[in-house]
């Protein structure tokens, strides 16, 4: 109530009711034809031009919509996961949404530039959580010149062009009723930055297929230093039975792979913890950052060891390309760790 426009007799909030007015004056857009952000509010493209604002925890949210020209509010809190069909739905459904006007829908850029993978701004950029972001992108694909599908972690909405490079939500998951009105930033012809309401987001910084590769040689490492530790013991059962004399770099080749072996372990307990509850302190895993550097210390120094004894043993062909295999390996996955900031 005190946000609405007052009397001459009664000011609520404000003594000077042109305060109020400023106060829900556009402050900043990207775009004219793109709701901006009035001094804290998020400007509202409906029926009737609205202000809102929400928030919300694991557990709680809410979400404040006010229509000054209507002299309507609506204010909903919630206390359960999933709740947007109804804190951002049920408000949808009580302001209405303005009608997409077709006549302006012709002569607009065709929605073919905006395809691809874009990364949220709103994201954690140092530290090992940065990866994650690059597993839940947002897609857009073209379906028609005017209209775009946007995916997000499963959710699909379809958005039209109301404007050159504004595309507004038509239907879809009520995830996207945040964001729904996107704007594309074009340079030299491609998509520079979309802009939304409440977060921006940036093409990929990494091409797909640098992030392809990264994914086949962790699988690769992965794989390796689980089934490896058995193929050693096999091969150590076999040595015993021959009665082969136990030499040094063979020692030290045991150590490198179980190792690597630890990092795995290391890499998968932290992910499960992390998937389990992502909110977590750097105190919870610190330990896991720790070990890393650890294990690779270690790994460094058993190197050493294996190239310093390597012309002193007699080994095979055989054996020599598995040991050198082991350290290939090894190397690989300390480059993906610091790539992807696994020590910190």
């Amino acid at each position: 109530m005190a946000l609405m426009p007052q009397s001459d007799i009664e000011n609520v909030l404000f003594e000077d009711e042109n305060t109020l007015v400023t106060m829900l004056s556009q402050s900043y857009a990207i775009n004219e034809n793109v709701p901006g952000i009035a001094h804290g509010f998020w400007e509202y493209d409906g029926k009737f031009k609205g202000f809102t604002h929400g928030g919300n925890t694991v557990s709680f949210s809410s979400n404040f919509h006010i229509v000054p020209e209507e002299n309507f509010a609506v204010i909903i809190v919630t206390n359960q996961a999933s709740e947007s069909d109804i804190s951002y739905g049920l408000t949808k459904e009580l302001v209405g949404e303005k009608e997409i006007d077709e006549e302006k829908l012709a002569n607009l850029p065709n929605s073919q530039i905006t395809e691809g993978k874009y990364l949220t701004t709103r994201r954690m950029k140092s530290g090992f959580l940065n990866l994650y972001y690059y597993l839940i992108p947002l897609t857009v694909k073209s379906l028609n010149a005017n209209e775009i599908e946007v995916s997000l972690v499963g959710m699909k909405a379809n958005y039209v062009q109301t404007y050159p490079n504004v595309y507004k939500m038509t239907n879809g998951s009520n995830m996207f009723i945040l964001t729904n009105v996107l704007y594309f930033t074009m340079e030299n012809g491609e998509v520079k930055q979309i802009s939304t309401s409440i977060s921006d987001y940036l093409p990929f910084d990494k091409s797909i297929s640098w992030l392809t590769i990264s994914a086949v040689l962790f699988i690769y490492c992965l794989v390796y230093f689980i089934a490896f530790p058995f193929v050693l013991i096999v091969i150590s059962i076999l040595n015993w039975r021959r009665k082969k004399p136990s030499i040094k770099i063979r020692k030290w080749i045991y150590l490198l792979n179980i190792v690597g072996t630890a990092f795995i372990v290391n890499i998968i307990l932290l992910a499960m913890r992390m998937l389990s509850n992502s909110d977590r302190g750097y105190f919870e895993v610190f330990p896991h950052i720790v070990a890393n550097y650890v294990l690779t210390i270690a790994s460094v120094v058993f190197i050493i060891f294996i190239l310093v004894n390597w012309k002193k043993a007699a080994l095979t062909k055989f054996e020599k390309a598995i040991y050198l295999l082991s350290i290939f390996t090894i190397v690989i996955l300390i480059f993906l760790l610091i790539s992807w900031q696994f020590y910190s």
